[in-house]
Formats: C-alpha cells, structure tokens, sequence
C-alpha cells in the first residue's frame, strides 16, 4: 500500500510521469520505494530537503533538482499574438465582429531548457504550484467593435513564470544507503520561462492603417 506520508500526482498526459511527493530522500532506502526507480518515467519531490528527482534520458542517470527560493510571479507576455484575420470597415459603417480562433503558443527558451536538461512538466508545475507546458493551445470566441473606416484584429497575451536558476547533481542507488548524491560534481541552470495553461489576456487591437496591426 501506500504510505501515508507519501502523495502520488497524476499522470502527466505530455509525458506519462507520475510524480511522488516524500517526506525524504531517506524514504528510498527502503526496498518497496526504491523499487520505483525501475520505472524511469517516475518523478519525485523530497520536501524536508526540498530536493525534486529525475532521470535523464540522454544521460541514463538519476538526477537530483535543487531550485533557488524566490516567489513566484505569473506574467503577461510582452507581446501580443495575433489569433485572427484583420476586419476591414473601411466601406461599412462599423458594428461589432465575433472572432472565433485557436492558437498554439511555444516559448523557444523553455523548449531548449527542457530539451537539455529533461526537466518535466509535472515536476516544474509542482515547484511553482501552477500547470506550465513549453507550448499550449489556446480557443475561444470573442467580440470587437470597429469603428467605420478602421481595420480590426483580435490578439492574445499568454501568461508564463519564471522558473528559478537549479543546481542538478548526478544520483546514484545504492542497496544499503538508498540515493546518494555526488556532491563533487553538479550543473548550474539558468532560469528559463515557462507558460502556464491559465487563459490569456484578449485585445481588440484597432487602427486606420493595417500596416500597424499584424494583417496578413
């Protein structure tokens, strides 16, 4: 059965990881929970040492996940992202329009960071306390009003974290220790975005000249 001092997560649809969150890193000496490194798609969160694990794929190693302290801020992208073709009332009186859109959204910064150092969605949402992705899609239905003579188009603003600087060290299992972690040798990452699945921000972006909005 299952601890009660051990929480198991979801599965993670992007990666079929199931994360578990211990007490600590001690807990793997013993034989029922060191039997889940076998499963290589298993994450864990070690909370008294505040410690996250993993394994790296490319490297064929556990790895522990050590993260900066720093509060979380969720942003708005400093940018906008047109989701719709441009509306022109130049020869109408105006009135409102409904766009409907979907659109995927990829931040190539945490693209490359996760590529590089496997990190997992579920073991970074369970750090920052919110669902982060490299990339999601995004669909709805929105109203703009444009006035006569001005061109119309509807934009996004996804919102992301920050995911702080981590030290990652190399970890190996040993039958009577249980995870020991090399402390000669470590990797310092620096800290990469990440989007979240909250929904966007929505603007009804409007101007007389089309050469200021982002029509195709």
């Amino acid at each position: 059965g299952v601890d009660s001092d051990v929480l198991v997560h979801n599965n993670d649809p992007d990666d079929s990881s199931t994360l578990y969150v211990m007490n600590s890193i001690g807990q793997m000496q013993r034989k029922d929970w060191g039997n889940l490194l076998k499963n290589h798609n298993n994450k864990f969160y070690f909370k008294n040492e505040k410690l996250n694990m993993y394994y790296d794929y490319k490297d064929n190693d556990w790895y522990t996940v050590e993260f900066e302290a720093q509060e979380r801020s969720i942003k708005s992208a400093p940018f906008y992202i047109p989701v719709s073709a441009c509306i022109d009332s130049g020869y109408g009186d105006g009135g409102s329009i409904e766009n409907s859109y979907e659109a995927t959204v990829t931040f190539t910064n945490s693209l490359e960071a996760a590529t590089s150092y496997n990190y997992s969605n579920i073991l970074l949402g369970a750090n920052l306390g919110v669902e982060v992705g490299n990339s999601f899609s995004y669909s709805g239905s929105y109203s703009c009003s444009v006035s006569k003579g001005e061109y119309s188009q509807l934009m996004i603003k996804p919102f992301y974290v920050d995911v702080p600087k981590s030290t990652r060290r190399r970890a190996i299992y040993d039958k009577s220790e249980g995870m020991v972690i090399d402390g000669k040798h470590k990797e310092e990452v620096d800290t990469f975005k990440m989007i979240i699945s909250q929904k966007p921000n929505h603007y009804c972006m409007t101007d007389t000249n089309p050469s200021n909005l982002k029509c195709a």
